[in-house]
């Protein structure tokens, strides 16, 4: 085959092939949690996540298990398989997100709880990054990951909590006004308020809440 043959050949099946990655592409987006795909994470116990809407809260690195023990790294590690069990390669982590069980108290900002990168040449991806959220998940709440709208089940014992507790988006004087009852013990327990998980409301959670005043959602 001569080389200008070879050219018109290229030119020709350029548009096919854009055509041809462009329906895998959208193929992926729809892709439903099939039962090949599983994650796992390294936390061995349950753990809170102290989150701001800024994303400058906790690391997954840093969730803390009950009672102020040491850090624990709750990262977590997604397989992303399709039905016949190979790997789902760059799927977008805005379809790859993070959901309270039952719907929660935990609100994300926008795109705020997306894994942290398109899934790899192994359709793998993690979520390791700070969260953007307010609100929270209290145990046994479990936190999901969701495929493109849709649970992958089991969930893990993370649980989410912010000191935005009106869920407005920003850490305000209103939440400092919402927390002062909970310290003063005229309200019962709520883990939604007890920002340093030891099951009561001390300095600890005073601490966490000054922290976080004025973070809001990008």
């Amino acid at each position: 085959m001569s080389h200008r043959s070879k050219q018109t050949m290229l030119l020709l099946l350029v548009p096919i092939l854009v055509v041809v990655c462009a329906s895998i592409s959208a193929a992926a987006r729809d892709l439903p949690p099939e039962r090949n795909s599983f994650a796992f994470t390294a936390a061995t116990v349950p753990v809170a996540l102290y989150t701001l809407p800024n994303g400058e809260g906790n690391s997954f690195t840093q969730a803390q298990p009950f009672d102020g023990l040491p850090n624990h790294d709750a990262t977590i590690t997604l397989h992303l398989r399709d039905g016949n069990d190979y790997p789902v390669k760059y799927y977008p982590a805005e379809d790859l997100w993070l959901e309270s069980e039952f719907g929660g108290l935990m609100l994300p900002c926008p795109a705020g709880t997306i894994a942290d990168f398109d899934t790899d040449d192994d359709g793998v991806t993690i979520w390791q990054l700070p969260l953007r959220s307010a609100g929270c998940n209290a145990p046994p709440e479990q936190l999901l990951i969701m495929i493109a709208g849709s649970p992958l089940a089991p969930g893990f014992d993370i649980h989410v909590n912010s000191p935005d507790l009106n869920g407005d988006g920003c850490v305000t004087l209103a939440d400092i006004v919402l927390f002062v009852p909970y310290y003063m013990g005229t309200i019962p327990y709520d883990f939604c308020a007890d920002f340093w998980w030891d099951g009561e409301y001390n300095v600890s959670d005073i601490v966490q809440l000054a922290r976080g005043l004025g973070a809001c959602c990008p």
